[in-house]
């Protein structure tokens, strides 16, 4: 019976590995020290360290778009570059504005921008980059044509432009300034009236701001990297994807005749 009962006591220095496998066991890192060994791209976890529970959950309702885009880039591959921007500034969080490269760092290489979310209201601009990005990247790494054209051209994209605006569902940015309408200086004929851009109020449409304070932050992001990329290249192109005109987020087809769907819209 002691022999018996020696076998199946353990010893102390048995029980004392045991207790130190099982905390290891036991042991769980935060999401985002899992996220930094997993993706390759430092800027995403960074961002997403600075909020708190209450703030990721005002993300997931007011900003999805911001999930996604974050969840897409952590995915990225190697070959592509993250980058924060700047930030914009809200009563309960801060958002990023994020700039993706990809392809050819050769100076006289042509540049593709793309440009999305300018307006908050109008996101099928930003879904639409969004989804280009996440077909591009899905075929980066079987793609050959693709994986050729790379070595040659340089494509940049800023999928948010404005994160405020759209967080806060407004054409405008968080200060009620229309970004296609902000600008360092002023026209020199005259424009359509509010149309063309006011300074009466930012709680009318089309406010251009206060150009004696210089552009807001997100022009300010997006003049950076057109002055870096775009001058003095063979060839460059920006698109800014817009969606709607008016008070909703729609596709607007500009030479439409009727507001009936096309035929096969629906497909």
């Amino acid at each position: 019976m002691h022999m018996l009962s020696g076998v199946l006591s353990p010893s102390v220095n048995e029980l004392k590995q045991f207790s130190s496998s099982l905390k290891g066991c036991l042991k769980r890192e935060s999401p985002m020290t899992e996220l930094r060994k997993l993706t390759p791209h430092s800027a995403i976890p960074a961002e997403q360290a600075r909020r708190d529970s209450r703030q990721r959950h005002l993300l997931r309702t007011f900003l999805p778009e911001m999930i996604r885009l974050e969840r897409v880039l952590a995915e990225a591959p190697g070959q592509v570059t993250v980058k924060t921007l700047s930030r914009v500034a809200l009563k309960h969080i801060d958002l990023p504005i994020y700039r993706v490269d990809l392809g050819s760092e050769a100076p006289d290489a042509p540049v593709v921008m793309l440009v999305g979310g300018v307006h908050g209201l109008e996101r099928i601009g930003s879904e639409v980059v969004m989804a280009w990005l996440r077909n591009l990247l899905a075929r980066m790494s079987w793609d050959g044509h693709l994986q050729a054209l790379l070595k040659k051209v340089r494509v940049t994209l800023l999928p948010i432009l404005n994160p405020g605006g759209m967080y806060l569902n407004q054409r405008s940015n968080p200060n009620g300034v229309d970004l296609m309408r902000n600008a360092p200086i002023t026209a020199q004929d005259r424009s359509a009236f509010l149309l063309g851009g006011q300074r009466f109020s930012p709680r009318l449409p089309w406010f251009i701001g206060d150009p004696e304070q210089g552009m807001e932050a997100e022009n300010q992001a997006l003049e950076s990297v057109i002055s870096e990329l775009l001058p003095g290249r063979p060839f460059s192109v920006a698109l800014d994807c817009h969606s709607g005109f008016g008070w909703q987020d729609q596709i607007w087809f500009p030479y439409a005749t009727v507001v009936a769907p096309c035929d096969g819209s629906n497909r």
